[in-house]
């Protein structure tokens, strides 16, 4: 499964227009009074104006593991990394993720990972590490009051094995390429101490087996599937 766009939400808009763009640098492809979106490698990423309050989401980008080192120091110069431990990013290389992550805070108070997968093969590799590094967003995740239930649901809808961790408040779908992260509703979000998951609209457009359109009963995330 590889995730080809995704819709957020968010009350900062020309905050996060400005942090996205001129701070951390993806390219801008279009931007308008109540939506902007950006170029993530092979994905695209949206935000949308919110009336109703703040939306706090998790999402990853994939970077080549090779300039992992270089996505620390480059991060460094213009955010605050979120620690671990006191360490200043999540080593996963001795569990079935075989990945290192950091992660940050954007303005709207969405938690960022940057996370390098060794056994995902990048496209391009610049020589310096910068957003061009970016090859996909690689999760986003989704909250659920019965967590097993949406497991089971988008198992059977998308034909997406577990990746690593499976439990009642934890799960990780789909692959390398592109993971879906359920969680349980109120579950807080590593490594934060206190940023929980919620219900917010988020709309997803992936690749997968089926092409189909669908939502889940009673929650407020919408899914297109394309075969491509």
């Amino acid at each position: 499964m590889r995730i080809k766009h995704v819709t957020l939400h968010t009350t900062a808009l020309q905050y996060q227009q400005v942090f996205y763009h001129e701070l951390l640098g993806f390219p801008l492809v279009k931007a308008d009074a109540t939506s902007f979106t950006l170029q993530a490698g092979e994905s695209t990423l949206t935000f949308r104006k919110s009336y109703d309050g703040a939306h706090i989401h998790h999402f990853a980008f994939n970077i080549p593991a090779q300039q992992f080192e270089q996505a620390i120091e480059w991060a460094l110069e213009r955010v605050d990394l979120l620690p671990y431990h006191g360490q200043p990013y999540l080593d996963f290389s001795e569990s079935s993720w075989d990945a290192r992550a950091l992660y940050f805070y954007d303005v709207g108070g969405n938690i960022v990972e940057l996370i390098g997968r060794k056994r995902y093969i990048p496209h391009t590799v610049p020589s310096q590490f910068s957003m061009a590094s970016v090859q996909c967003l690689s999760e986003i995740g989704l909250a659920s009051p019965n967590m097993p239930i949406m497991r089971q649901a988008l198992r059977q809808r998308l034909g997406l094995d577990v990746f690593g961790y499976n439990h009642d408040e934890f799960t990780a779908i789909g692959g390398d390429d592109g993971l879906l992260i359920l969680v349980a509703l109120g579950r807080v979000w590593l490594p934060t101490a206190h940023s929980v998951s919620g219900l917010y609209p988020i709309e997803l457009e992936l690749v997968g087996q089926t092409a189909q359109d669908f939502t889940l009963a009673e929650l407020p995330y919408t899914f297109h599937v394309c075969t491509e």
